[in-house]
């Protein structure tokens, strides 16, 4: 990829940003799209959080979260599911 010969010289932030933005791309999201679903995204606390922890997992996991928090903002809040679908 063109991105890795940089990969070094970037600070984590931009380099779990930018590799979580490829591989959103890969799955089908808009660029744009990806890039408000990270910034809206836990991804850099958990980064800030623990990054032993981060990198220990690649893009594709990073994806995964990001995916993750996006589908649960999506989610209609206050509404209690239906009986038949809890069930």
């Amino acid at each position: 990829m063109c991105v890795d010969k940089y990969a070094y010289d970037m600070s984590d932030e931009r380099f779990a940003f930018v590799y979580t933005l490829i591989e959103l791309v890969k799955r089908g999201f808009g660029r744009k799209e990806a890039k408000k679903m990270i910034k809206t995204s836990t991804l850099m606390e958990r980064l800030k959080l623990d990054s032993v922890f981060f990198f220990h997992y690649d893009e594709a996991k990073w994806a995964d979260w990001v995916i993750a928090d996006w589908e649960k903002r999506k989610e209609p809040k206050g509404n209690c599911p239906s009986p038949e679908i809890a069930a």
